[in-house]
């Protein structure tokens, strides 16, 4: 989910489409390795804090980003999954905060904004909301290769990279 987007509108029941429409990706892409990102806390009961969801519309992702865009001048405060953590780490879902605008991150924006969106072919009732949600196929805009991602907790630092693919 675009998080400036989201955070633009401020209309709920366009909120609650998108995570009924985040839902219906989560069973559609169901044995498939995908990522979920959007703004704020996942599964906040405020849909102004974040994406209000539960733990049943996210269970197939590997991975839960929450991204922190500033308001007023201050970072949200994210949830690193704690409304669902139990269950997260049981399935081995892994949360991970990002912070775009931090100094230290290094953030490849233009990769998401320039990829092509995939949620008109998974979803053709949905279209008119790529908007707001884009579906990216790593391996289509990345000659054949993968998203890894390498965590430390005790570092508190993530790292994404493409990596070719090998049998």
């Amino acid at each position: 989910i675009d998080p400036e987007r989201y955070i633009q509108t401020h209309d709920n029941s366009l909120r609650l489409d998108l995570a009924r429409i985040v839902s219906r990706l989560n069973k559609q892409l169901e044995g498939a390795d995908f990522i979920l990102m959007g703004p704020g806390r996942w599964g906040s009961s405020n849909a102004d804090l974040g994406v209000k969801i539960s733990y049943a519309d996210i269970y197939n992702t590997s991975m839960l980003i929450e991204i922190a865009i500033p308001r007023n001048g201050a970072d949200p405060e994210l949830s690193y999954g704690t409304h669902f953590f139990q269950d997260l780490v049981e399935t081995n879902i892994y949360p991970l905060a990002l912070f775009p605008e931090n100094a230290e991150t290094v953030f490849n924006k233009a990769f998401f904004d320039q990829a092509p969106n995939q949620l008109a072919s998974l979803l053709p009732q949905y279209s008119d909301l790529s908007d707001y949600i884009k579906v990216i196929s790593v391996p289509e805009v990345s000659q054949g290769r993968l998203l890894r991602v390498v965590m430390s907790a005790n570092h508190n630092q993530a790292l994404a990279y493409l990596h070719q693919y090998e049998d």
